[in-house]
């Protein structure tokens, strides 16, 4: 009896299509691309990117569909691992070495060990003629180009070259052993160019530039005014990958590890704060617009404290 599997892959499509929801509208919606949930949704894992980016994308997308989004993740894995297992287990029966004998002469080794390696000095000759003369890979992860967000900065993530040096609006950031990078873009109101530029050790270039528009509030008070209670300070974390955190306020201790989508807040006239992955966690202070606390990988320590007519951020 012929047996039917059911995937994730397919629940996704059915609860997108009976919303009526496109593409087009999710990548507006929620920054995913359309090539993520076209890949998500035809079961295509090797189009999809590392672990570290599409475990918060799988997240997103469930959440944004109303479905359990530790459900889906857990059947994600799955899934995932048992097609890396079947793959590895693929072997065709059919698949069969065909011997031929012929006679095994002097001459005959000497003809084939000779063309073994011509077709290895050729390869190797188109490889290195090949990366020399390339661009540099750069590939974004997030955001997609062309979104709208109301906050004041931007998480930008994506992947080049190990080798490759990498720059962000002419400013030339660090990258992880793999060639990933992860960085915060503070944005002005209305529209925003991010430029990245890849460049390899030849000096060839790979550049990509990103639209963002950025609809922030206006005000005419002075910066967190009207979110200020005299004597009383609440600091709101969210965060948007794994990092500890250790919050003392007023004397008392909490440490604990954040991960992807967990939110706190920590109220007192003094608030001590340090984060072992700063490129991780978005603060807002008083009801302020949520800013990127640092780098990724980043160990930053931070005070917040009440004087007399304002909030002092003192770096410790």
């Amino acid at each position: 009896m012929e047996k039917f599997v059911h995937f994730l892959a397919d629940d996704l499509k059915e609860r997108r299509v009976s919303h009526n929801i496109g593409f087009a509208e999710i990548e507006k919606d929620i920054g995913i691309r359309k090539e993520y949930i076209e890949a998500l949704e035809s079961r295509s894992f090797d189009k999809l990117p590392a672990d570290i980016y599409l475990i918060p994308i799988v997240r997103s997308y469930a959440k944004y569909l109303g479905l359990d989004e530790r459900a889906v993740l857990q059947k994600f894995k799955q899934e995932k691992e048992d097609h890396a297992k079947s793959k590895t287990l693929d072997l065709s029966p059919d698949a069969q070495i065909l011997s031929h004998s012929s006679p095994i002469t002097g001459k005959n080794i000497f003809l084939g060990t000779a063309t073994a390696v011509l077709a290895l000095v050729v390869f190797y000759v188109v490889q290195q003629f090949y990366h020399v003369s390339s661009p540099p890979d750069l590939v974004i992860f997030e955001p997609a180009s062309g979104i709208n967000i109301s906050n004041n900065n931007i998480l930008v993530k994506g992947r080049t070259n190990n080798s490759s040096k990498i720059e962000f609006n002419g400013k030339v950031i660090s990258t992880d052993n793999n060639g990933n990078f992860s960085i915060p873009v503070d944005l002005k109101n209305g529209e925003n160019t991010i430029s990245i530029v890849a460049t390899s050790n030849n000096g060839q270039k790979h550049g990509e530039n990103l639209l963002v528009y950025a609809d922030l509030p206006t005000s005419t008070s002075t910066p967190l005014a009207g979110h200020l209670s005299r004597d009383a300070l609440t600091l709101s974390i969210s965060a948007n990958d794994t990092s500890w955190v250790s919050i003392k306020t007023d004397g008392e201790s909490i440490q604990k590890t954040m991960r992807a989508g967990d939110e706190e807040a920590f109220t007192g006239k003094t608030i001590e704060l340090i984060a072992g992955n700063a490129g991780a966690l978005a603060i807002a202070l008083n009801g302020s617009n949520p800013t990127i606390l640092g780098e990724q990988g980043e160990v930053i320590k931070k005070r917040y404290s009440w004087d007399d007519t304002n909030i002092s951020y003192l770096n410790k």
